[in-house]
Parts: C-alpha cells; sequence; structure tokens
C-alpha cells in the first residue's frame, strides 16, 4: 500500500496530461491518474509477492519466507500502533 500510494502520489501529476480530453477538469484528471496509477502498482506489487513467494516455497525456503513475513507483518502492527 506504501509503495502504491508513494508511486501515484509522485507520478499523478505527470500521467493527467496523457488522459483523454474527455475527462472535464483537471481535478478529476488527477483523480483518475492516481487511482489508475494506484491500482496498476498494488496489482504489479501483488503479483511479484506471489512469484517470489513461489520461488522461495520451490527452492526450499518456505520457512524464511513465513519468518520474515510475520517479522514484517508485527514491524507493520508496531507502526500501526505508534501512528494510533
Amino acid at each position: 500500500w506504501v509503495v502504491s500510494f508513494y508511486v501515484a502520489k509522485t507520478y499523478a501529476s505527470q500521467m493527467a496530461p496523457a488522459l483523454p480530453a474527455d475527462i472535464p477538469t483537471d481535478n478529476l484528471k488527477m483523480l483518475a491518474a492516481f487511482v489508475i496509477l494506484f491500482l496498476a502498482t498494488l496489482l504489479l506489487v501483488s503479483l511479484i509477492s506471489i512469484a517470489l513467494s513461489g520461488i522461495l516455497k520451490n527452492l526450499g525456503l518456505g520457512w524464511l519466507n513465513r519468518l520474515l513475513g510475520g517479522l514484517f507483518g508485527f514491524a507493520r502492527g508496531l507502526l500501526i500502533v505508534g501512528v494510533l
């Protein structure tokens, strides 16, 4: 989510002019560009994650994948609790 938000926020202004002229206002173009980039990046990161999980599993490193996933989940939980 964080990577998707960063990519969308960073590049939406560059993508907005490339959108069709049918979109009436610049604000709607920016919103559409943001949503498109956010969803595309989220999909791409998810596909990469699935591919890496499969590779680690095939290499017999499923335990490492679970360990790193657990550590990441723990860190994310700490971050969420810290923000709240």
